[in-house]
């Protein structure tokens, strides 16, 4: 998700709490000029991806998951000394929020994603201040690879996604005053737009790993940020056609997750009917469009993900009530909710990312 113009310059008093407040759209309206970028794309290859030093695997030697399979972007500065108070670093921890482990300090980290084999997690960050670049690090925090980075002041390039085959990322670059989806190899080479054809601002891509062959995104053909809706399109058609899952129900519409099973997509918006609601989040199935509003509250609730069985997802919930943001985990069938990571408090907590191996695929 592209987060606001604040964030990205890294301006004073720009932590968490303002980014998700604020939302998605305000760096779309004020995205940079890149020159440097064309239709074809830059054929780009900073090197192999360096795997982490030890053998890895999404599950332990008993069949069991991974300890420590959510991930979210922290302000925290302790326990662990993780820098100045604003600073966004990317930490894991258990499914129960206990056992909090740092990934990455002393950089913005946004928008982790895991691999589909758990052994890598893919995230932006902001490497000259003012740029922010994909890059792959082991889940064990090594073997950090910047898969994008070119020498451009002004370009940003955000939410990654991975096929499930791990091959490929798919990820979100600023181009001109729009912003367009683009897909890479795993090592960052063979960079170019995936749906050049599509006119307005493409953002937010998830990849669905059940069924390989779609994609949705936050996208607004009009190039208008606030009209962003969500999008499904099927990468095996040629050319591929995006079908408008919202339908001009939910404006804007942003930060689309799919299921585990690929049935449907959870994200974030505010009401048509009271524009100055407070974000909430919603699922979408993707066959017939059937919208169920998940929360409800006088709180922003924002960057759903799912829970490897379906039937929870994770979310970042703040203000007004709290100055800060905690990671609350909410029933889809509205049973229950509870605050995640309360007990850690020391700095604000969003964009989580709950690891679940790739379910079989459609015969």
């Amino acid at each position: 998700m592209h987060t606001t113009l604040c964030l990205r310059r890294n301006a004073p008093g720009c932590s968490l709490t303002r980014v998700l407040l604020v939302g998605a759209v305000a760096l779309l309206a004020t995205a940079c000029d890149d020159p440097k970028l064309n239709a074809d794309g830059p054929q780009v290859t900073v090197g192999p991806l360096t795997p982490p030093p030890e053998p890895c695997s999404s599950t332990d030697a008993d069949g069991n998951a991974l300890d420590q399979p959510i991930l979210f972007s922290s302000e925290r500065t302790g326990p662990f000394g993780g820098g100045p108070a604003g600073l966004l670093e990317l930490y894991a921890m258990r499914a129960d929020g206990s056992e909090l482990r740092p990934i990455h300090l002393g950089e913005h980290v946004h928008n982790a994603a895991w691999s589909p084999d758990g052994c890598s997690i893919a995230f932006q960050h902001d490497v000259v201040i003012i740029q922010w670049d994909i890059s792959v690090i082991g889940r064990d925090g090594t073997g950090l690879v910047n898969l994008t980075g070119y020498e451009n002041p002004d370009g940003d390039d955000s939410s990654a996604t991975w096929s499930r085959d791990g091959q490929s990322i798919a990820y979100a670059r600023v181009e001109g005053e729009d912003v367009k989806i683009w897909v890479m190899s795993n090592s960052g080479g063979q960079q170019r737009a995936l749906l050049p054809d599509v006119p307005g601002i493409q953002d937010d891509p998830n990849w669905s790993w059940a069924k390989p062959n779609l994609l949705v995104y936050s996208g607004a053909p009009s190039g208008i940020a606030e009209e962003a809706e969500i999008f499904l399109v099927d990468l095996s058609l040629d050319p591929p056609v995006p079908v408008n899952l919202t339908q001009g129900r939910l404006f804007p519409a942003v930060e689309p997750k799919f299921s585990p099973d690929g049935t449907r997509v959870a994200f974030w918006s505010v009401s048509l009917e009271d524009p100055t609601d407070d974000p909430e989040v919603y699922v979408i199935d993707i066959e017939g469009g059937a919208l169920q509003q998940i929360t409800d509250n006088d709180q922003s609730d924002e960057s759903p993900t799912w829970s490897p069985d379906g039937s929870r997802l994770l979310v970042s919930r703040g203000g007004p009530e709290s100055a800060l943001y905690d990671l609350w985990l909410v029933s889809v069938d509205g049973s229950g909710e509870t605050n995640m990571t309360e007990s850690n408090s020391g700095g604000g907590d969003g964009m989580p990312a709950w690891y679940a191996p790739p379910m079989p695929t459609d015969p």
